[in-house]
């Protein structure tokens, strides 16, 4: 499924039901917060609609990377957006830009999500579907 955020910042967003996830393609280009946190709710309301419990989601997305404000803007304005108790993995396409939302990742952990960011999808996808919970870090 393809849905489409409306609005001169437009974003695509994929769907693909997997055996034990949902994969989503987020594609377009980023420009304002505003549109990212409304891709995001989209992301939310499909994650819900396909009652998934892991997401991998894949940004094909071309511009700026958000500021650390941004991120923290965007993951408050997610709080009961549908991803409570989903495991979710972010991947780039650029694995140096990984590095520049790790400060996000820190406070979506901090704001009670599992949530890893990533450069690679296979890596990825062997965290969302084998790796050790979040909780296992606090032990």
């Amino acid at each position: 499924m393809t849905g489409q955020i409306p609005g001169p910042d437009t974003y695509a967003v994929t769907t693909e039901p997997r055996r034990d996830y949902l994969r989503v393609v987020m594609s377009g280009v980023r420009s304002t917060v505003e549109a990212s946190i409304e891709a995001w709710r989209e992301i939310g309301r499909q994650v819900q609609a396909h009652g998934a419990r892991r997401v991998l989601v894949v940004s094909k997305l071309s511009g700026p990377l958000p500021t650390p404000a941004q991120q923290l803007q965007i993951l408050h304005a997610l709080i009961g957006a549908g991803f409570e108790g989903v495991r979710t993995a972010f991947v780039l396409d650029d694995v140096v830009n990984v590095v520049a939302l790790e400060f996000g990742e820190i406070i979506a952990r901090e704001l009670g999500q599992e949530s890893r960011v990533f450069g690679s999808e296979s890596v990825a996808e062997l965290w969302l579907r084998h790796g050790e919970a979040s909780s296992d870090y606090d032990r």
